[in-house]
């Protein structure tokens, strides 16, 4: 996408920040073959935000239905963890 303004410079970080968001999203989808926990997600793909994390990583995969929530009764418990759905 182009932003209405933006330099070429702005489109070409978009796109190469879309690219990387993608393949760690892959690697996380790799990662949670056996369940993990929120903070092993994030340290897996260096990410330190909470809310960043959130918005572009555990969002994105729980909404396209490729990661699961083990305890989806209690989104915010402690001992969340989340795993890779399969494909049947």
């Amino acid at each position: 996408y182009i932003m209405c303004g933006a330099s070429a410079h702005d489109t070409a970080h978009d796109a190469a920040h879309d690219t990387s968001v993608i393949s760690k999203q892959n690697l996380l989808l790799e990662f949670c073959a056996d369940p993990k926990s929120r903070d092993e997600m994030q340290t897996y793909i260096d990410v330190s935000s909470r809310s960043h994390f959130s918005k572009y990583y555990l969002k994105p995969l729980l909404s396209s239905g490729k990661l699961e929530m083990m305890f989806p009764d209690k989104p915010k418990s402690k001992n969340q963890k989340y795993t890779t759905v399969h494909s049947k």
